[in-house]
């Protein structure tokens, strides 16, 4: 049974989930670098307009005693620093990383005992000063890691999903996190480089860049035997540019206020399968270097 959840990253997705699970009943505790993060109570504005506040546990680097479930949220580039000093506490306990990009778990010392879980979700959250806004619906899916068990996958699901539905278990997770990584290839970098919300690169003159984005990665999906076609990332790339329309990307509020990208697990992370594979991704490298250059 879940009762106790530690969710390390106060970011906006952190915080969406923590005052969603609190909401049930969850016992949530957030843990984080800044000592001074939490001093009041918290404010999530749901999607339909409604304040919700909330104080929520809060501790400066270190884990509570004996979670039964961690769910790591940070930016990309920062999951490896998080997660590794608890690692030796956390054997035996289930661990989700939910982010964006992939290539992080693989930088993790990982053991037999750890059960690790990956997790995408297509929930919409910003960050404001009074706590965060839920500014998207959507579903998050959750999958197995190496020999994590289906067992305990399941029930893991069952707790998320009746904080903030839908959760899905998906015994395919590799697919649902290529295309997340696609979305976020395209979307993401083209954003930040021309300072526009997402719904602009709707305009005819982003067509050709985005299907040569999309079909470099199929390349790649093709070589790996995962299941993801080219037409059904393109498809899923304009369904969310029209759904999200009014939203601007992770990566352009990073860029707009001077922070980090998550753009080497991106476009980088593209680049780098390219060149092991043997396989050129000119187009996603041109926007990993751009970024990187901003």
């Amino acid at each position: 049974m879940i009762k106790n959840i530690a969710i390390i990253g106060s970011g906006a997705i952190g915080l969406l989930w923590a005052h969603h699970l609190k909401q049930k009943g969850f016992e949530v505790t957030l843990i984080g670098r800044r000592p001074q993060l939490l001093t009041q109570p918290l404010t999530l504005q749901t999607h339909s307009g409604q304040e919700v506040t909330q104080s929520i546990n809060y501790l400066h680097n270190q884990l509570p005693s004996s979670p039964d479930l961690v769910l790591v949220m940070t930016k990309a580039y920062q999951i490896a620093d998080a997660i590794s000093p608890y690692l030796d506490q956390l054997k035996g306990c289930p661990i989700v990383l939910m982010h964006n990009g992939l290539g992080t778990v693989e930088q993790l010392s990982l053991a037999e005992q750890h059960h690790v879980f990956l997790a995408t979700t297509s929930h919409g959250a910003l960050k404001s000063q009074s706590g965060v806004e839920h500014t998207g619906l959507g579903q998050t899916m959750v999958g197995c890691y190496g020999d994590a068990g289906t067992d305990q996958v399941k029930t893991i699901c069952k707790a998320l999903n009746s904080a903030l539905p839908p959760v899905e278990y998906v015994q395919d997770i590799n697919a649902a996190l290529w295309k997340k990584l696609a979305i976020n290839c395209a979307i993401n970098p083209l954003t930040a480089i021309n300072q526009c919300r997402n719904g602009e690169l709707s305009n005819t003159k982003y067509t050709q860049q985005l299907d040569t984005i999309i079909k470099e990665i199929s390349y790649l999906t093709e070589r790996l035997n995962i299941n993801l076609s080219y037409q059904e990332m393109r498809e899923t790339v304009d369904t969310v540019i029209n759904n999200t329309a009014k939203n601007y990307s992770s990566m352009h509020q990073d860029v707009l206020n001077g922070r980090e990208t998550e753009i080497d697990f991106i476009n980088g992370y593209i680049v780098n399968i390219g060149k092991a594979l043997g396989i050129p991704t000119p187009e996603n490298e041109k926007l990993w270097r751009a970024i990187n250059k901003l």
